[in-house]
């Protein structure tokens, strides 16, 4: 988004400066500038809450037992953009928080949504006591967000890529906090995590962050569930598939696919996204289009079309010491 870099302060002088209506639903207390958007993000927010959980994690949440207050700040020329933040505590999660700005239609279609899906990730693994990494975190969130929102990180991947930016594999999956420029981390999150969730869908990617946060060792979970030799063997197809434009992933796999699974560059709209009036049920879900329209483009500057292969990788920094705990995590876009 336009608006990645907008610090938590900014947003947080803006939710104390912000007066308007209110609406409440089960899960959220919805702060806007008139009733009718304060009705319609909160009512909004509940039926994604719903529709990302049965998404990602096969099944829908149960009710919070604190509701998650919003404050929105909807303008025309806004960038968009958004803040969650929440605490663990004794294997639970609560204590929201959540702002979001923008045109009132990207908020709708791209800001809540990718916030929401923070919510749900954070509630899913909250008996780990720790947030999803930040590649996966944010690529996951990203993959939700409008055609017009994940097409911009297409084009800057490319650049990134090009111009040595990249992050390597080893920092991109023990990153703790967010670089001083997290737009590289946007991109290639959100584009490895379309990569693997076009692999086997949703709930696999879900199976594989646990089994990869629990043991800590990345390359065993990539092993045993993607069929990969390693990070170093993932990154190799991943680049591959980016040099050549995204699309059909199944050049690009281990293991042969599901048929299952729909084969695809980008993850599906919310607007694909089917729900059952049974929270046990298996939801049949499209992963994403078919073809790649987002991924067809031209960069005048490097003088590139399409896609084209990766060069200048960056080199492997020295990883800091993990902290000791980490009892709050904060979503900055």
């Amino acid at each position: 988004m336009e608006a990645r870099k907008i610090a938590l302060a900014c947003l947080a002088l803006a939710s104390l400066t912000f007066c308007g209506a209110g609406y409440r639903t089960e899960n959220f207390i919805v702060t806007a500038s008139t009733p009718q958007l304060a009705r319609t993000v909160a009512e909004r927010a509940e039926r994604y809450r719903k529709q990302l959980a049965i998404y990602w994690l096969g099944k829908e949440l149960p009710r919070w037992p604190d509701a998650c207050p919003i404050q929105v700040l909807a303008r025309p020329n806004l960038g968009a953009g958004g803040a969650t933040t929440f605490t663990f505590f004794n294997g639970t999660v609560g204590r929201w928080s959540m702002n979001v700005q923008g045109t009132e239609e990207r908020i709708l279609d791209s800001v809540l949504p990718h916030e929401i899906t923070h919510t749900v990730l954070a509630t899913h693994f909250a008996p780990l006591g720790k947030p999803v990494p930040r590649w996966a975190d944010e690529g996951a969130c990203t993959t939700v967000e409008h055609v017009s929102e994940r097409s911009k990180f297409d084009r800057l991947l490319i650049d990134y890529l090009h111009t040595g930016q990249g992050i390597s594999f080893q920092e991109l999956y023990h990153m703790k906090d967010y670089p001083s420029d997290p737009l590289p981390l946007y991109a290639e999150g959100y584009s490895l995590v379309s990569f693997l969730v076009a692999q086997g869908g949703p709930r696999k990617f879900v199976q594989y962050l646990h089994d990869g946060m629990v043991s800590n060792d990345w390359a065993a979970a990539t092993t045993k569930h993607y069929k990969y030799e390693g990070l170093g063997h993932v990154k190799k197809n991943w680049l591959a598939w980016v040099g050549d434009g995204g699309g059909d992933v199944s050049r690009y796999a281990a293991a042969p696919i599901s048929e299952d699974v729909i084969l695809a560059s980008t993850s599906t709209p919310l607007s694909e996204i089917a729900s059952t009036s049974k929270s046990n049920e298996e939801t049949q879900v499209r992963v994403a289009a078919a073809n790649a329209p987002a991924r067809s483009w031209h960069h005048a500057t490097l003088g590139i079309s399409g896609g084209v292969r990766p060069i200048n990788p960056s080199p492997k920094p020295q990883l800091p010491q993990d902290p000791p705990s980490i009892p709050a995590k904060t979503v900055l876009r």
